[in-house]
């Protein structure tokens, strides 16, 4: 890093810098642009000599290094093989006093991405080597190409949890009951009036029979627990089940989700085509649930 700190030089004003694209960024409170430069590509930041400054730039050198954009004072680039930097200064040809500075970042690994860089500029007296004046770029960072700009500005969406998907299925399955248990309380049961009658003969329970009846059983067990109490349960028997039990959950819930209840209305959309999109290779999966 060139040493100015001792020397208050006089600062040169910059009045453009070019870039792919600019954002406004807040660094501990103060706003500033942040560009984004694209590797190997020419940008520009144009200057000009302050007043103080008497010779122009035709009688001056100009030198600059890359630096990172760090708190209190820039730092210099560590961890490159090569030099990250290339660049030229063309002097404006009306006025010796400003001057155009164009400039490469041909050289940054992958774990500069996402860091800021400055570029300081200093000016020499060509015949001396006396330092005359200096100056900063407004903050950059380098991306190899547009597409990782976009993808920066991308929306991120947080990935749905098997928690989520069972709480969300069992609060459905929760207002199902509500309108099931509404439905029944509309209409009598005609099969409990015959069996009440003389000649009712012991019934033996079907399957189907009995699905109903453990499904009722568990929406009213559901519904007595506790809020807090519910999720608890909801992982313990996640944790618990078997792959094969995990299989015949998600291939229930599918069906409940295609065919529906109260008179074969759909109450509610799928959120998955089928149980094969969350596979659950193993209950360390449902470990993570917080």
């Amino acid at each position: 890093m060139i040493d100015t700190d001792s020397l208050n030089l006089p600062r040169l004003a910059l009045s453009g810098q070019t870039a792919l694209s600019t954002d406004r960024c807040s660094d501990n409170g103060f706003e500033k642009n942040l560009h984004y430069v694209i590797k190997n590509n020419t940008y520009s930041v144009a200057i000009a000599l302050p007043s103080s400054v008497k010779p122009s730039f035709s009688s001056l050198t100009l030198e600059a290094e890359i630096l990172y954009d760090s708190q209190p004072k820039p730092k210099d680039v560590f961890q490159v093989k090569a030099t990250p930097f290339k660049y030229k200064a063309v002097v404006d040809s009306k006025n010796k006093r400003q001057c155009t500075f164009e400039f490469q970042v041909s050289v940054l690994s992958s774990q500069h991405e996402d860091m800021n860089f400055l570029v300081h500029i200093v000016c020499k007296d060509s015949a001396t080597s006396k330092l005359v004046a200096e100056g900063y770029s407004e903050p950059m960072q380098c991306i190899s190409k547009p597409d990782v700009l976009r993808k920066k500005r991308g929306v991120k969406t947080k990935k749905r949890t098997w928690n989520d998907r069972v709480t969300e299925t069992l609060e459905r399955l929760e207002e199902m009951q509500r309108a099931t248990l509404a439905l029944v309380a509309d209409q009598p049961s005609a099969k409990s009036a015959k069996l009440d009658g003389p000649l009712a003969k012991p019934c033996v329970e079907s399957p189907s029979e009995k699905f109903e009846r453990g499904f009722r059983t568990m929406l009213e067990a559901y519904s007595a627990m506790s809020t807090e109490n519910r999720a608890f349960k909801v992982r313990k028997m996640a944790s618990s089940a078997s792959a094969s039990e995990q299989q015949t959950f998600l291939e229930m819930t599918d069906q409940f989700f295609v065919e529906g209840m109260a008179n074969g209305t759909v109450l509610f959309e799928p959120t998955s085509s089928s149980a094969s999109t969350f596979p659950l290779s193993s209950t360390s999966e449902l470990q993570l649930i917080p």
